[in-house]
């Protein structure tokens, strides 16, 4: 089953229809992140959904809004990816958050910057191999070098 997700002024209203596992793995996941973030290039941006509250009676979470998914998307280009791939990475692999859901319907753009969402099926205190993870980026080219590939 599909969770119901609506959208309204930059606010995502997420109700998991799946189970109170998906939604306390989501929830913890990303206050997980709040509070370990760290800004490892200096991108100057927060490349999750950031939580904006959160109901554990209905499994509602409320999360910023993160740009349109890679799979809806044609043409994707932004400044600096190398860049926001590594400190995504970097901060699920310091967080030891295994995201065991990495595709395109979960990476987002939005403002010319990289965004990661969908956190229900990690698995916390697990390393993740984020070397081996860099493929799932290679639809987007980096307006600078024109590369699709970061180099890692």
């Amino acid at each position: 089953m599909k969770n119901i997700i609506n959208i309204n002024n930059n606010i995502v209203h997420k109700t998991n229809t799946r189970s109170k596992l998906h939604y306390l793995t989501e929830r913890d996941t990303l206050l997980i992140l709040q509070n370990n973030y760290v800004d490892y290039f200096s991108v100057n941006y927060y490349p999750f959904p950031k939580i904006v509250s959160y109901n554990n009676d209905k499994l509602i979470l409320t999360l910023s809004f993160c740009g349109d998914s890679l799979d809806n998307l044609s043409v994707i280009n932004v400044d600096n990816k190398e860049l926001y791939i590594k400190n995504i990475l970097l901060n699920i692999k310091n967080n030891n958050i295994n995201y065991t859901d990495l595709r395109e319907s979960n990476i987002c753009i939005m403002d010319n910057k990289i965004y990661l969402i969908d956190f229900e099926n990690v698995v916390l205190n697990e390393q993740f191999n984020y070397i081996s993870n860099y493929h799932h980026f290679n639809f987007i080219t980096d307006k600078k070098t024109g590369e699709t590939s970061p180099t890692g």
